[in-house]
């Protein structure tokens, strides 16, 4: 179900990543017409099957083999970090340490307080142990690392949707994609917002900050996008061509290009709200 490597305690990143500027963002073309279902299964959208399977390319790549990936390995991998983020991280903090606030990390994501967890790519790291997120259970790797799986009870309705005894399986490429995202959100939000304090929700896996009522993050994807995007997000609504979404406005990190870019959208959202 899972792998024991040798201990990597060291491999623990200090309390906060580094958000460095000029981070390389690779990404994809669009959106592809894919469903995970309630029991986690992937399916296609039939109000788009006719334009068959879609896959990204990283910018500036050669088609081929290395140079393409599935948009369902991107979902089927987020899924599983989802759902390690909120069962395997989150709950068990919060019941330890009482926050289900998480942190972009180097490589990933992390805990902030007590238990000191991190996943780094597509990898479980704690103290002492490293475990691959291939074909094993949040259940399992709860286990191996000394905590019981379960997302935050009583505090959101929304979540991952997956169960600790659910089969969860993470692609390294698709994972590495995700953390990219966290990234450069990351560091654009502290570059916009100097002293601000970036965090990953485990309810909709998304790193953002609210400031003077507006939502600002980067979201590794969800059912309205499948691509990981930069969002802002006021709490009234808004009107003008800027504001391309029900919630807001999007722009996905692949069409954006890099740090600077996702730091100019916000910065336009800012401008845009009225």
């Amino acid at each position: 179900m899972f792998t024991h490597l040798a201990p990597i305690s060291a491999a623990l990143d200090p309390d906060r990543a580094p958000g460095r500027p000029g981070i390389a963002v690779l990404g994809g073309t669009t959106a592809a017409c894919v469903r995970v279902g309630a029991d986690g299964r992937l399916g296609r959208d039939p109000a788009c099957e006719r334009w068959g399977p879609r896959r990204m390319r990283e910018p500036g790549a050669a088609v081929g083999e290395h140079a393409v990936m599935d948009i369902e390995s991107l979902v089927r991998t987020r899924r599983a970090l989802h759902a390690v983020a909120e069962l395997v991280l989150a709950g068990p903090q919060f019941r330890t340490s009482g926050t289900i606030r998480l942190r972009a990390s180097l490589g990933g994501f992390a805990t902030r307080a007590e238990p000191k967890v991190q996943v780094v790519g597509a990898d479980l790291v704690a103290p002492g142990q490293r475990l691959f997120l291939e074909r094993t259970t949040c259940a399992a790797l709860a286990a191996a690392i000394g905590v019981t799986a379960g997302a935050p009870a009583g505090l959101y309705q929304d979540g991952s949707g997956v169960g600790p005894e659910d089969v969860i399986e993470a692609d390294p490429q698709s994972a590495h994609r995700i953390a990219q995202g966290f990234a450069v959100g990351d560091a654009a939000l502290r570059r916009m917002f100097p002293g601000a304090d970036p965090v990953i929700w485990p309810e909709h896996f998304d790193i953002g900050v609210t400031v003077d009522a507006v939502n600002y993050g980067v979201s590794p994807g969800d059912g309205f996008q499948a691509e990981p995007y930069a969002y802002v997000g006021p709490h009234t609504r808004q009107q003008g061509k800027y504001w391309n979404a029900p919630f807001g406005a999007v722009a996905t990190i692949r069409e954006l290009g890099g740090l600077e870019d996702v730091l100019a959208f916000f910065e336009q959202g800012r401008r845009s709200v009225v």
